[in-house]
This record gives structure tokens, sequence and C-alpha cells, in this order.
């Protein structure tokens, strides 16, 4: 049992190293499709990465708030990785919407730039907001799980592991920027990129609900000899 736990924390840390490659690959992808609506501008850059901070920041408070009350926080977390890659698969379609948004609101409040910005911020939240959220729950979920893990260092141990998990997910943030902006998005184009990311996420969640399932498995009973068998009914 202790060996299963003891692998079952590596692939946690793995899987959060290649789950922050895959939401800052999104990051990249969705500003560039953003920027391609309302302009790569600095104004229209900033939008799409404020949304998306405040988004992971709304997500950790929120998740932060309840997981204790999340008696499995592992299939949570792959549940919250599925739906960040199934909502990833549903952007293309939403965007496909805001040319014509993006168009209506210049033909109505075009005269006053103010305005006309805090709306595209508005619009971007609104699609932007669901799977940002879902990724900030992600750290306080994995963070649940290894805190609640038999350790024999203590809390400090804890502490530690969850310090080091973070670290991981900074690490993958930036293979996945790297990747996304100057290997994936040149060589694939954004449609292949996005199911790329979407894809990532959804491995994440079959891998954690499939390993969760054999760390909560009851241990295989052991076959009876025949001596102890004869005990049994004496």
């Amino acid at each position: 049992m202790l060996y299963a736990a003891k692998c079952m924390g590596l692939i946690v840390f793995l899987c959060f190293f290649l789950s922050g490659g895959s939401g800052l690959l999104f990051e990249v992808l969705w500003t560039r499709e953003l920027g391609l609506v309302f302009g790569s501008t600095t104004l229209a850059m900033s939008t799409v990465l404020s949304v998306f901070m405040g988004g992971l920041a709304l997500g950790s408070y929120l998740c932060g708030r309840m997981v204790a009350r999340i008696s499995r926080p592992l299939r949570a977390y792959a549940l919250v990785e599925a739906g960040v890659g199934l909502y990833a698969l549903s952007v293309p379609l939403w965007l496909q919407h805001y040319p014509r948004l993006n168009a209506l609101l210049w033909q109505s409040v075009g005269n006053h730039y103010a305005v006309l910005s805090l709306l595209r911020f508005f619009a971007t939240a609104l699609l932007l907001i669901v799977p940002t959220t879902l990724m900030g729950a992600t750290l306080p979920l994995l963070s649940q799980f290894l805190s609640t893990q038999r350790n024999p260092r203590g809390v400090l141990g804890a502490s530690v592991q969850i310090g080091a998990l973070f670290a991981l997910n900074t690490a993958g943030a930036v293979l996945g920027t790297f990747l996304s902006g100057f290997e994936l998005l040149p060589r694939l184009g954004v449609s292949a990129t996005n199911y790329v990311g979407a894809a990532v996420n959804l491995s994440l969640a079959v891998i954690i609900l499939l390993c969760e399932r054999r760390l909560l498995a009851p241990p295989a009973e052991l076959p009876l000899t025949a001596g102890a068998a004869s005990e049994l009914w004496i």
C-alpha cells in the first residue's frame, strides 16, 4: 500500500507538470485567436492575460474554501482536467461568433474607446472564465491530496511537497509556452494545437482516475492453505 501511494505521488507530480504545460499552451493559443478578433494591441493582449490570471485566482480561491469537504480530491482533479479539455474543444465554436460580436460592439460604441475596451474585456471574460477557473482549482485539489497522505516528515514534509508541486507546474508552464509559441502553432496551426492541448488534459484525467481506482482498491485476499482452512473450522 505504501509503495502504491509513493507511485501515486510520482504520477501526481508528473501530471501536474503536464497540466502546467497545457494551461500555458491554451493561454498562448487563446491570446492568438482573440488577437485576431480584437486586434493585436497591447490593450487586447493585456485583456486576455488579466482575464486568464483572474480566472486562475478565482478558481484557487473558490476551491480552497471547499477543498476540505472533498473526500476524493484526486477524482475531483481528474474531473477538472477533463472539464478543461472538453471546454477547450468548444472554444473554436464560440469564437466563430466573436467577429460579428466585435463588429456589433464597434458599431454601437466605437466612438467611446474606453467603453469599447470594457465591453471587449467582458466578452473575453465570458469566454475564458470557465476553463481558467477550473485550472485554478487544480493546485488546491492536489495540495489537499498530498496533505492527507501518510508522511513521516510531518507538516514540513507536506509543505515541501506542495512547494515542489507548484515548482513543477511552473516548469511545465514554461515548457508549454515555448512549445506552443515556437513549435506547435507554426508547425501544426491553431486547430491542431488546440486538439493537442485538449488531448493532454483528457489523458491526464483518464490516468488519474485509473490510478486512483487502483490506489483505493482493497488489497487482494491471499488464498487459504489447507491447514489454515481447517483451522477456521476449529
